[in-house]
């Protein structure tokens, strides 16, 4: 990429004024010290007056690369977006995430994932469900071996839903608990009570490289959208920090899982 930029002349100010993307973390890619996505090197490459052709293969070269973390066995399952996410989570030291109606992704049980999953998708057939509930596992195992500190803020709402049934739900929670006193997950409950917060709406995912940089990742239904500009990032952080000094602290988001754990069971 450094040689395409050079051949169209132009500065990496000029770049990251033409692309949006960050000067920074352009010198990095540049340098071989971060991994870039295809939809970035289309990007930079139509900056660069690159042909399409040659933009496109270039694209695919990098989606390839990145498909080849510990990841890779599960390439069957894996779109772009996901292949993204999972190259994140791995070069992540700390990840910070809020859900709204549902258990975050890294602290669940595989029956709770899966009969999510079945939500989702009713037509999913048994070797799907299977393979999908093995990646998802490998993800939590990964970011526990690696250290990656998890801290969740999770709306109330998420502990009411008897997703896959009341026994599978109070499972779930007590998963929640052990984690935590495992010290593998920091976790905090957004009570209902509160009257509105600056995430109305709007869960969403920070990530913080190892390398200093921070991407902001939103959930939506078709996977996640990443936000890499400064200013993006910078409104997540601000409602991140809303929503942990809104949160229960540590005894009372325990408290209250626990009691959760009681109704699902009564």
């Amino acid at each position: 990429m450094k040689r395409l930029r050079a051949q169209a002349g132009l500065t990496l100010d000029q770049v990251a004024e033409r692309t949006d993307y960050d000067k920074g973390k352009l010198s990095r890619t540049e340098r071989a010290e971060m991994g870039i996505t295809g939809d970035v090197v289309l990007t930079l490459c139509e900056a660069y007056g690159v042909d399409k052709d040659v933009a496109n293969s270039l694209a695919e070269l990098a989606r390839q690369s990145r498909r080849r973390g510990w990841w890779h066995q599960y390439l069957a399952e894996l779109t772009p977006k996901l292949a993204d996410l999972l190259e994140l989570e791995a070069d992540s030291r700390s990840i910070n995430v809020f859900t709204i109606d549902v258990i975050t992704g890294l602290l669940q049980t595989r029956a709770y994932y899966e009969a999510l999953l079945q939500l989702a998708n009713p037509t999913v057939d048994k070797q799907q469900l299977e393979q999908r509930g093995d990646l998802r596992m490998e993800r939590k195992d990964r970011a526990r071996e690696a250290g990656t500190e998890v801290w969740a803020v999770i709306n109330e709402a998420a502990l009411m839903h008897p997703v896959g049934g009341k026994e599978v739900m109070a499972a779930q929670l007590e998963h929640v608990v052990q984690l935590v006193e495992e010290r593998v997950a920091t976790v905090q409950i957004l009570p209902l009570s509160l009257p509105g917060h600056a995430a109305m709406g709007i869960p969403f995912s920070l990530y913080n490289l190892k390398d200093g940089a921070t991407f902001a990742s939103l959930d939506t239904l078709l996977g996640g959208l990443y936000l890499e500009d400064q200013v993006d990032v910078d409104a997540y952080r601000y409602a991140w920090t809303q929503l942990t000094a809104n949160s229960l602290g540590f005894h009372e988001s325990m408290s209250i899982l626990k009691q959760k754990i009681r109704e699902h069971r009564s």
